[in-house]
């Protein structure tokens, strides 16, 4: 109502005037790295169970390729592999079904991370425009509306765009890493 919106402007701080002429204030902006709560609100905002399933198929995904890795091993290293075909269509066999399980898991891991990155962005780009529509008068009337788009727009595309694929990343080298422990733990176990 008007009468809020008069409120609202008595209560402010004084605007910084550049000269006499100008309303606008100088745009702050913060410096350094982006803080663990920032990236804990995004992880909330994807969800729990969205979240789970993808790092449970990237679990999946990643078991199927270090077992692929072992299979390999064992089918090369079985002389009867070579002469007899009933065993080598075995190996085969599993191999190839290693290779498929590791294929789906790899899609859903995909989807339920790319899932729960839209339902994250679309939750915070709603909480953006909220407490953007929610500031008083006296922002608007000192912000120029090129710096507001701006600013929102780069903070949607880097939730859009930069945080799925960095989160995509960090799990897919995590598991990688433990992957490689994991075998080298089975096959030389003297190095753990």
């Amino acid at each position: 109502s008007r009468q809020e919106s008069r409120q609202s402007i008595q209560k402010e701080k004084p605007l910084v005037t550049v000269d006499q002429s100008t309303l606008i204030e100088k745009e702050e902006s913060a410096t350094g790295a982006v803080t663990l709560a920032v990236y804990l609100k995004y992880t909330k905002a994807i969800g729990l169970s969205l979240g789970l399933w993808s790092i449970i198929f990237s679990l999946i995904t990643q078991g199927s390729g270090v077992y692929s890795s072992i299979w390999l091993t064992d089918w090369s290293e079985d002389p009867n592999a070579i002469t007899d075909t009933s065993v080598r269509d075995m190996y085969l066999g599993v191999y190839g079904a290693l290779g498929g399980i590791q294929s789906i898991a790899l899609f859903i891991s995909s989807v339920a991370l790319g899932l729960g990155c839209l339902k994250a962005a679309k939750e915070l780009h709603d909480k953006l425009l909220e407490s953007s529509m929610k500031m008083p008068m006296s922002f608007f009337d000192t912000t120029p509306l090129g710096r507001i788009i701006n600013r929102f727009s780069k903070d949607v595309d880097v939730m859009d765009n930069v945080l799925p694929a960095t989160i995509r990343a960090w799990l897919y080298f995590l598991f990688s890493v433990i992957g490689v422990f994991v075998v080298i733990g089975i096959s030389t176990p003297i190095f753990l």
